[in-house]
């Protein structure tokens, strides 16, 4: 893991995104660490635009409230923690 921190540090700068599969997947399994990187990279474009639209349309009617994501298992998640790790 220490490789993959250290180039997300080298490159954060330069991209919006870096999808950094030691932090996705506390596996040391290194095929699941790579398609958990693919697959957060890949939704997070679209669930950046989900986000907007939610707070877009929660601002049009007035509505001032914690915004929280319900996840698959039952809990949940603040919308801010989500966009880094949709």
């Amino acid at each position: 893991p220490q490789e993959e921190l250290s180039i997300t540090e080298a490159l954060k700068d330069r991209y919006n995104t870096i999808s950094n599969g030691s932090l996705l997947s506390g596996s040391l399994n290194f095929p699941r660490r790579t398609i958990s990187a693919y697959f957060n990279s890949a939704v997070t474009p679209v669930f950046t635009v989900f986000k907007k639209n939610v707070e877009d349309a929660l601002n049009v009617r007035n509505i001032k409230a914690p915004l929280h994501i319900l996840k698959a298992d039952g809990g949940s998640l603040p919308m801010e923690h989500m966009v880094s790790r949709p």
